[in-house]
């Protein structure tokens, strides 16, 4: 963040530089117009090796953070789109209420011999 900052302060300078050598009679289009020409003339020098492994990885963070984004961004999408399917924030809330009132028979029974074994089982391994 801290290059990409010094960079852009290097760039906005530069730009501010040459609107000042052109004249500050010229209209701002004027000076949009005359920006991708000069670009176009700039030497080759001031233009990143491409093929520079920290190029490369620089490239790489970027486009991992835009798909990152674009991911959140449709994850989001998709649980407004269900919770929307599903009705309103109420309906939602009386859901894990439901679950409390199961039935018992889901549950293991405790007192079962076979349980009380396998629980002394695993109390043994975990010492």
């Amino acid at each position: 963040k801290i290059q990409a900052r010094a960079r852009g302060m290097a760039d906005r300078k530069r730009v501010s530089e040459i609107k000042e050598s052109k004249g500050e009679g010229e209209g701002d289009a004027a000076a949009q117009e005359g920006a991708p020409a000069e670009a176009a003339d700039a030497p080759a020098e001031d233009l990143p090796d491409l093929n520079d492994p920290d190029m490369e990885n620089a490239a790489l963070k970027i486009q991992a953070r835009a798909r990152g984004m674009a991911d959140r961004k449709r994850v989001s999408e998709i649980k407004e789109s269900k919770g929307e399917g599903e009705g309103d924030a109420a309906a939602q809330e009386g859901a894990p209420a439901e679950a409390a009132d199961a039935p018992a028979e889901d549950l293991p029974d405790l007192n079962d011999p076979d349980m009380e074994n396998a629980a002394l089982k695993i109390q043994a391994r975990a010492r």
